[in-house]
């Protein structure tokens, strides 16, 4: 008796249905279940798997998804910013120049020099 363990809600995207439907054919004993630890898991046979179309992702997980790479590009621009001007605080130093950070550039103060930001 072949087939796949999965989540309910792994199952119900591998049979193109929604997680009720998938607990509806457990409760009329369509489908095998078995406890792994807290989760309930589904033995999908291989001629149901075959059938099922996976659901595409819709429309409001992709616009959560884009907006969420967009904070995160936004943050590789800031982090990149701040290596960028670390980097030239660095060479400044190296070469014997000032010890002032350039304005606005600064987020923090060192422990040891106190003083108001």
């Amino acid at each position: 008796m072949g087939g796949q363990w999965l989540t309910v809600a792994g199952a119900a995207r591998l049979l193109g249905k929604s997680e009720r439907t998938i607990r509806r054919w457990i409760d009329a004993g369509r489908l095998n279940t078995e406890r792994s630890g807290p989760r309930l898991l589904v033995r999908v046979p291989d001629e149901l798997a075959g059938q099922g179309q996976a659901t595409p992702p819709d429309r409001v997980t992709i616009a959560v998804l884009e907006a969420r790479v967009q904070a995160l590009e936004e943050h590789i621009q800031q982090l990149t910013a701040d290596k960028e001007a670390w980097q030239r605080q660095a060479h400044m130093l190296a070469a014997g120049g000032s010890r002032q950070i350039e304005d606005g550039q600064r987020r923090f103060r060192w422990p040891w020099e106190g003083g108001e930001r």
